[in-house]
């Protein structure tokens, strides 16, 4: 029997890769920023990790390290809010990012929690 609750995520989830995140309960446990490395680290409940550049996002490029580690898990972890910078950026977005760059080795298939997000 599907619970209220389950039937809103369903019909909310549209895009199979949303549809993956709230299916599978995949959601963020950490973050680690590194101006001076160019690198944000999402760590998942997974155990995986994805690689950014915070280059790739203009407001978070421009912040200060102090301004970058003031940060917070929203949305029950698919999502992270910087207030001070006033940037919200998703799992979804994250995923798809490394995706649309063609990252070689940084995404593997997208079919369950073993295999979804490999970092080099």
């Amino acid at each position: 029997m599907t619970t209220a609750k389950e039937k809103t995520i369903i019909k909310r989830a549209s895009d199979p890769l949303e549809r993956l995140i709230y299916e599978h309960n995949f959601y963020i446990v950490d973050v680690v920023i590194r101006k001076e490395l160019n690198m944000m680290v999402i760590f998942l409940n997974t155990h995986k990790l994805l690689n950014l550049k915070i280059s790739d996002y203009p407001r978070l490029k421009n912040a200060t390290q102090k301004q970058l580690n003031k940060w917070k898990l929203v949305a029950g972890g698919i999502g992270i809010h910087w207030e001070e910078l006033d940037e919200d950026l998703s799992l979804k977005g994250f995923i798809n990012s490394i995706k649309s760059k063609g990252e070689r080795g940084k995404l593997v298939k997208l079919t369950n929690k073993k295999d979804m997000v490999v970092v080099e």
